[in-house]
């Protein structure tokens, strides 16, 4: 049995990511075999660059995965205006240590996944019929409010980031971001360690 312990930094993600790792493990790895994905641990995003903290809550989350098998730890958290390959760097340097690790970082924010695959997120009720999916999304900041002019409602994290999560379209998200990609690569990695 593999499990997928996860390390996130907003309430959203930490309600999100289990919803989307879910749909990659099915959509992409659904041949390996049970795939158990635990809560996230959330840890705030000052916390997350501290060795202290992030050690604890890589520690925390391996022991999960211990428990019942292979997996590994999975950090996701975004890059906002940090360089992106940098701020990987940084916090694999930390959590390296503590077992099979994977670090994935949304380029700006998660929600320019959103952006990528927009029109598949039509189905859901506070989506405009017109949204296409947005070239570039992850070029840009302020991805929030980006989604927020294609919706019916201003956008609101822990509302509609779980149910974005459950109806995006993974292929147009993987083919319109690069850190999406990272992602399911990641997962990948984590099912089969």
């Amino acid at each position: 049995m593999t499990t997928i312990a996860s390390i996130v930094e907003g309430q959203g993600d930490e309600l999100a990511v289990p919803v989307l790792l879910r749909r990659i493990v099915s959509e992409r790895f659904s041949g390996s075999g049970p795939v158990i994905i635990e809560r996230p641990h959330r840890l705030p995003r000052g916390r997350m660059l501290k060795e202290e903290h992030l050690g604890r809550a890589v520690e925390l989350q391996r022991r999960r995965v211990q428990q019942d098998g292979s997996g590994g730890v999975l950090v996701l958290l975004d890059s906002d205006d940090d360089d992106a390959e940098e701020l990987c760097a940084q916090v694999l340097s930390v959590a390296r240590a503590a077992g099979t690790i994977e670090v994935v970082v949304a380029v700006r924010e998660f929600e320019a996944w959103f952006l990528a695959a927009m029109q598949s997120l039509t189905s859901h009720r506070s989506v405009k019929l017109t949204a296409l999916d947005v070239e570039h999304p992850e070029a840009r900041r302020g991805a929030k409010e980006t989604l927020s002019r294609h919706m019916l409602q201003p956008y609101r994290e822990t509302l509609h980031q779980p149910a974005f999560c459950a109806c995006i379209d993974i292929n147009s998200a993987e083919r319109g971001s690069s850190s999406f990609r990272h992602l399911i690569q990641a997962v990948g990695r984590l099912v089969v360690a």
